[in-house]
């Protein structure tokens, strides 16, 4: 029997600024901060077994683990630009930049295991960048109309994950959205459609090799693809 406890926190900041050049148009930018986690995780196990002819044992406990780190989440900043139509709509483009390779794990207690996990992050990944945009119109009074973009970009530095873990690995996607909104007093209802494109990296699901061996075992690259289509329908009343 295992029985694992987990906690943490987390703080972090976001600064920004919005200006408005000209009427009906807005120019944003922020920075949002490392969210430092602060975790602690108590472990311990049980074990026990019974003998055919022999009395009960109960049960015999490992030693009460305590783990304490800290974890860093990747900066990010964020900029973007949108323009009201008057009577027609609104349209809106932002763009975001987040630096994956800026995570880090501290405070564990072994520097060689932060070191090794700061370097492991810097093979692995790099900043990505994402794109957003978006499209409102309001053909009639009450009526709204609206269809959007998103892509999450890659943060991978390698087309490959090699892993004993075999599970596939996201390495960006894109959302393609239409909807359509109604307003009737304070209440709203929105029905709003999404087409995620999923791009993974490519999975060597197993590798072996060891001194003396002519040719290393190998399972060669699993590619994987998967599309998502989303429908939400929101219902509404603002008080």
């Amino acid at each position: 029997m295992q029985r694992q406890r987990l906690s943490g926190t987390g703080v972090n900041f976001k600064f920004g600024a919005i200006v408005r050049p000209v009427p009906n148009l807005r120019i944003g930018v922020a920075v949002h901060t490392p969210t430092f986690i602060s975790m602690e995780e108590e472990y311990i196990e049980l074990l026990g077994a019974d003998y055919k002819g022999t009395s009960p044992q109960g049960l015999i406990d490992s030693p009460f683990a305590i783990n304490n780190y800290n974890i860093n989440t990747p900066t990010r900043l964020l900029t973007g630009i949108s323009y009201t139509l008057p009577k027609v709509g609104l349209i809106s483009v932002d763009y975001e930049r987040v630096w994956y390779n800026g995570m880090r794990l501290r405070n564990t207690g072994y520097w060689n295991v932060e070191e090794d996990t700061k370097n492991m992050i810097g093979d692995m990944y790099k900043a990505a960048n994402n794109f957003r945009a978006g499209l409102e119109l309001t053909p009639l009074q009450n009526f709204y109309l609206r269809a959007g973009y998103a892509s999450y970009g890659d943060c991978s530095k390698t087309n490959v994950y090699s892993t004993s873990a075999n599970y596939p690995t996201i390495k960006s996607y894109q959302n393609y959205s239409a909807g359509l909104g109604y307003r009737f007093g304070h209440a709203y209802l929105d029905l709003t459609y999404i087409y995620t494109d999923y791009k993974y990296l490519g999975d060597d699901i197993f590798y072996y090799n060891e001194a003396g061996m002519q040719f290393p075992i190998q399972s060669g690259t699993i590619d994987y693809q998967q599309n998502r289509h989303t429908v939400t329908l929101t219902m509404g009343v603002r008080f």
